[in-house]
């Protein structure tokens, strides 16, 4: 089961809740947009912490603790924002999967998940915005595997300041 899920809902405020133990924590699908997920702790979840896909776009996570999930944010849908987050030990901190292309992540804290802690397997025609964020100690900080088998990893990145217009690697 899901903590929440939102199917054809819009325009949301999910706010100061406490999710424990769920399939997905907070789960967004057809047609969710413009929600805002403010300040809530989502831990334990068994599959996703918070999951958009669907055409869920335009939605933000602002100020949340996500930690404890197998994967703590998921995002297969447009022009999300992911800000101001602590996110850390989870198996994937922040994963952008298929066609998500102008999401945004910016201004977290991203460590000590066991796996990635930002990691896209996206085409390289979509295109998302890793800002300024604190990455490090996590098993690779950041993973990119585009259409193509290009692959780009960094394991070892201290602190990041790098704000990419794509994944686009050559």
């Amino acid at each position: 089961t899901d903590g929440i899920a939102l199917w054809h809902s819009s325009s949301n405020l999910i706010k100061n809740n406490n999710i424990y133990n769920n399939k997905n924590g907070i789960r967004g699908n057809a047609r969710s947009f413009e929600n805002n997920l403010v300040d809530n702790i989502i831990s334990g979840s068994r599959q996703y912490g918070v999951y958009f896909y669907g055409s869920s776009n335009r939605n933000n996570i602002l100020e949340n603790d996500l930690r404890n999930n197998n994967t703590a944010v998921y995002i297969s849908s447009d022009q999300n924002q992911v800000v101001n987050n602590k996110i850390s030990d989870n198996r994937i901190g922040v994963y952008f999967l298929n066609e998500a292309t102008g999401n945004m992540v910016l201004g977290n804290d991203i460590m000590y998940n066991n796996k990635f802690g930002v990691y896209t397997k996206t085409s390289d025609k979509f295109r998302n915005i890793l800002g300024t964020n604190k990455i490090k100690l996590n098993r690779k900080d950041i993973a990119a595997y585009i259409k193509d088998s290009t692959k780009l990893e960094n394991e070892h990145l201290m602190r990041l300041t790098i704000k990419l217009p794509s994944f686009n690697i050559k």
